[in-house]
Parts: structure tokens; C-alpha cells; sequence
């Protein structure tokens, strides 16, 4: 997708979103399948081949930046170096009750079993999604500062927010106050560390309404539909977001509406079809 008017980090955010989502998939699909031990030379290979797939980019005219005040730049910057910081607490051992109680012990049994099963100690909350098959990729290469990967998932929410107020802001300067509003609140600060889904399942929601709120093009579509796609598989609440997306792409694109919606389907099916199997 072109969209010109994203800066560097926030194009990179959503870039990261998808490629998060993605390698959940791939990761569920492993461990449906039973090779979650033969995982990574898996991944590799199709980073490599995924790589020597990409189409070439294409020369375009340059867009010039709107007009905004200098002290913009500088505030946004000095947000997301805020945001930067706010990642310091993950290099602590995770402390969240909730994580403690199924996350970690789930992604744990994950990664020691290499395989899906029924664990009895874990049977009220057996609800493996994407971001448990992620941690236990990272428990299975010996990673042990898991709050790591929720902080990533932090910055890459806070880029996703700001594109997505890049795009629905009326005034340029409007993106800073719209991205200080969105993170500021004390339920964010506090999930930073958590080694939780919480903070890819706003990465993924921001990323599928910034889709949305573009030109009504299949390209919109099928992203917003792989966004919403990796919501679901993130956490369950995610599948209102699908739904809600969907919705959006059948009562809005009135003259392609059902071509748009067939598009968004698939795509949501196909990043999140996995993840409910697992």
C-alpha cells in the first residue's frame, strides 16, 4: 500500500502490526499441525522467500508534506521517546496476576510440549491465541524477559494510533494532542510490561480503522480485513472488531460493497482461521 502522507515510524508500526499477525499465524498453524519444534527454519525460509517476492518500488512523485508548525515534529518526537521509555519496565520479570495465572503458563506449556494439548492445570482458562504462541516461540529460543515483547507491541500501537490520527486528523497539528490523549491514559502505561495481548490488540484495531478511514479502494479494504483478522486472533474481544469492520466495508462502499466485503472476509478469515482452531 502506497499511503504517502504516514511518516517512516508509523509506516513502519503498521508494517509491524501485520508481520506480528502474520507470524502468530504461521506459529498456529505449526503448532495445529504439530512442528512448532521445526518453527523457525520455517520461518526463515519464507522471511527469505517473502523477501525475494516483494515487488520493486515504484518511482512516484513526492507528496509534499502539509503545513504544519514547527513545534509539531518536536512534540510527537518527544512522545514517542515518553512511550520509549515507558518500555524501561520490561526488563523487570513479569508481575501482572493475570499473566502469571494463564498466559505465561500456557505459552509455557506450549513451548515445552512443542504441540497443542489439553493441560489439566490450565483447564478453566485453555484459550491459546496469537500472542501465547508468540511468547512460547520466545520461551522456546530462551528468551526470558517476556514483558519485552508487550513493550514492542506498545510502540507498535502508539505508531498505529498515529497514523491512524494522521489520516482523521483535520489539522496537522491536531496528530500530537489526538496521540497523547489515546496513550496517556493509566490502563495503557500499566499493560506496557504485562506480556499480554492487550497492546497488539490496539495496534491492530488502531491499523484496521486507519484502513478504514481511507479512500474506498479493495487495497483499504483487504488490509482493514487483514488487521481485523489478527484483532480476533489476538484476543476473543477481537472478533467484535472483525465484525465491526466488516459491517463498516458493507454499509459504506455502496457501489462495490459487496466486492469489498467478499475481499475483507477473506482476508480476516485467513489471519485469524488459525488462531480459532488452535
Amino acid at each position: 500500500m502506497p499511503w504517502p502522507e504516514l511518516g517512516r515510524h508509523e509506516r513502519l508500526a503498521l508494517e509491524l502490526t501485520a508481520g506480528l499477525g502474520l507470524t502468530a499465524l504461521l506459529l498456529s498453524i505449526a503448532l495445529v499441525a504439530g512442528w512448532f519444534a521445526a518453527a523457525t527454519p520455517g520461518l526463515i525460509a519464507i522471511a527469505i522467500g517473502g523477501a525475494g517476492l516483494l515487488p520493486r518500488p515504484r518511482h512516484r512523485a513526492a507528496v509534499p508534506p502539509a503545513a504544519e508548525p514547527p513545534w509539531t515534529a518536536r512534540i510527537t518526537a518527544l512522545i514517542f521517546i515518553c512511550a520509549a521509555v515507558a518500555c524501561a519496565g520490561a526488563l523487570a520479570p513479569v508481575t501482572d496476576h493475570d499473566a502469571l495465572s494463564y498466559v505465561l503458563p500456557i505459552a509455557r506449556h506450549i513451548a515445552d510440549a512443542g504441540a497443542l494439548r489439553v493441560w489439566s492445570d490450565q483447564a478453566p482458562s485453555m484459550w491459546p491465541q496469537g500472542n501465547q504462541v508468540l511468547l512460547a516461540f520466545v520461551m522456546k529460543m530462551g528468551g526470558d524477559r517476556l514483558g519485552a515483547l508487550s513493550a514492542i507491541e506498545w510502540l507498535v500501537a502508539v505508531g498505529a494510533i498515529s497514523a491512524l490520527a494522521r489520516r482523521v486528523s483535520e489539522r496537522p497539528e491536531h496528530v500530537p494532542v489526538a496521540i497523547a490523549l489515546a496513550i496517556a491514559a493509566p490502563v495503557a502505561a500499566f499493560q506496557v510490561a504485562a506480556a499480554k495481548e492487550d497492546m497488539l490488540l490496539l495496534a491492530a484495531t488502531a491499523a484496521a480503522l486507519f484502513c478504514l478511514a481511507g479512500p474506498r479502494t479493495a487495497g483499504e479494504a483487504a488490509a482493514a480485513g487483514l488487521f481485523a483478522g489478527i484483532a480476533a486472533g489476538v484476543k476473543y474481544p477481537g472478533l467484535g472488531v472483525a465484525l465491526a469492520v466488516l459491517a463498516w466495508i458493507a454499509l459504506a462502499d455502496r457501489g462495490q460493497r459487496s466486492r469489498h466485503a467478499v475481499i475483507a472476509a477473506r482476508r480476516a478469515r485467513r489471519s485469524t482461521a488459525a488462531s480459532f482452531a488452535s
